[in-house]
């Protein structure tokens, strides 16, 4: 069986294993990158990345109506996609289209990473887009460190996303969300050095209480 048909069905056992109810949206993915992988193992580098951009079409749609699974499904494939376009030869002439799809659709992918609470993936994608080279708007740029500094920001690296924040705040002053995201972070901070103080304390606490019946 060809690597690509292997990763098909790898994804569709994913979904029957977890036995989780499918929406018709997110079937309607899994067929469309069914289909996509069949053209793309035989289509001509032009038709690989016309493929990538109705994927990401689809992910973009899948957000829109809140559906993150089929909108994370979309756009990792596409991404995958572009990575083995990247691997061969883009298109001449379309090299910028297809680094900027990339991000777009990484960006999308960290967006639906982001509502599933997968914070390592998100964190993943929004890296990819941000070490991407110097071609990254910064408009884009900024839309990965925001992301990225909101998944550090609840794994606890505090320190991390207070930095990609004031970066994101940087190239976008005017965005209410970074500084919102900002000072949900601070909050958390704050909360979490609290509640390690009152841990710490209950701990001595404990060893004096010992030591006067001892």
């Amino acid at each position: 069986m060809a690597p690509c048909a292997v990763g098909i069905c790898a994804i569709v056992a994913v979904f029957l294993a977890s036995a989780m109810v499918m929406t018709s949206l997110a079937i309607a993915t899994v067929v469309a990158i069914i289909i996509a992988s069949r053209h793309s193992a035989r289509a001509c580098t032009v038709e690989t990345l016309d493929i990538a951009a109705s994927l990401k079409a689809r992910g973009a749609e899948a957000l829109r109506q809140g559906d993150a699974d089929a909108a994370e499904l979309a756009c990792a494939h596409a991404v995958e996609l572009l990575d083995k376009l990247e691997g061969e030869s883009t298109p001449i002439g379309r090299e910028e289209e297809a680094s900027d799809l990339r991000r777009a659709c990484l960006l999308n992918q960290a967006s639906a990473a982001l509502k599933l609470s997968d914070w390592v993936l998100a964190i993943d994608c929004c890296t990819r887009v941000i070490e991407s080279g110097e071609g990254t708007a910064s408009a884009l740029r900024a839309k990965a460190l925001f992301r990225r500094g909101a998944a550090r920001t609840e794994m606890s690296d505090f320190d991390a996303a207070k930095a990609d924040l004031r970066q994101a705040s940087v190239l976008e002053p005017a965005s209410k969300e970074v500084r919102d995201q900002f000072a949900i972070c601070k909050e958390r901070e704050l909360a979490a050095r609290r509640a390690e103080d009152d841990a710490q304390r209950g701990v001595f606490a404990k060893m004096f209480s010992s030591d006067s019946q001892s």
